[in-house]
């Protein structure tokens, strides 16, 4: 099991790789999502849209799609109130 125990980091102290990847799948929408080029915000909506790919990822990270989808609908939705 891949650990990363950086100190202070915002996912705590063990943290498994496929937490790690979740995390840096988000960040990536998440980025996406506040680009200035509405072509890329576009891409954003329709991969949630995309049930193949929702269960690709999801097969990726351990994770049905509906949650997947669930998951990075609130954090965009935190991303949006933060903006």
């Amino acid at each position: 099991m891949l650990v990363h125990g950086s100190p202070g980091q915002a996912l705590g102290a063990d943290t498994t790789g496929e937490t790690l990847l979740i995390a840096a799948i988000l960040r990536q929408l998440l980025k996406d999502a506040r680009s200035p080029h509405a072509q890329i915000r576009e891409q954003i909506t329709a991969w949630l849209a995309d049930r193949d790919a929702l269960h690709f990822w999801g097969e990726v990270v351990g994770l049905d799609a509906a949650v997947l989808q669930r998951y990075v609908q609130q954090a965009l939705q935190r991303a949006a109130r933060h903006a």
